[in-house]
């Protein structure tokens, strides 16, 4: 909204990640926890309540199958979106703060992260474009998650729309 009432070139990003908190590893997600200091109590705690065989209730009976989630977190919880934060928290800092001071914002929505570059040169929001997109391709295989199909760019100039055209053929 303030580039466009400064008529400034920008370009967003809405990523999304592919099955989200089916596809969480543990052991990732408490390597990045442990760096940013949650609690180890909370973590195991977390670990038994979500790694737990499931009975599912259908009408007035139990099943008789249990599921394993194997490489799974409940999404429904409160303590899923404290470990989601914890998980994205040093990404979302790098992309907002230290990679690209004064051209990108970054917010977080649980799993879902709206990226907005702007600036009054269209060259530098571009260029800013590729190096978020490539950092963004390299966090989520790091972290073991899939860049979903059902993320968008959304650029307001000629060359952001060139831009994102370049990188929505690539993976």
């Amino acid at each position: 909204e303030v580039a466009a009432e400064l008529e400034e070139p920008c370009i967003e990003f809405l990523w999304d990640m592919e099955k989200f908190f089916d596809s969480i590893s543990l052991e990732v997600l408490f390597e990045q926890l442990s760096a940013h200091g949650y609690p180890v109590e909370l973590m195991l705690l977390g670990a038994q309540q979500h790694r737990a065989p499931r009975i599912f209730k259908v009408g007035a009976t139990l099943s008789c199958m249990v599921a394993d989630f194997g490489v799974s977190i409940l999404a429904g919880c409160q303590q899923s979106v404290s470990f989601v934060r914890g998980l994205m928290l040093g990404f979302v800092q790098a992309l907002s703060y230290q990679l690209y001071r004064g051209l990108s914002v970054c917010d977080q929505h649980v799993d879902d992260l709206a990226q907005v570059i702007s600036d009054p040169s269209s060259r530098r929001v571009v260029a800013a474009a590729v190096r978020i997109a490539l950092r963004v391709k390299s966090w989520a295989r790091r972290l073991k998650l899939k860049i979903s199909v059902k993320s968008k760019i959304t650029p307001d100039c000629t060359e952001s729309r060139q831009v994102a055209a370049r990188l929505v053929k690539h993976d």
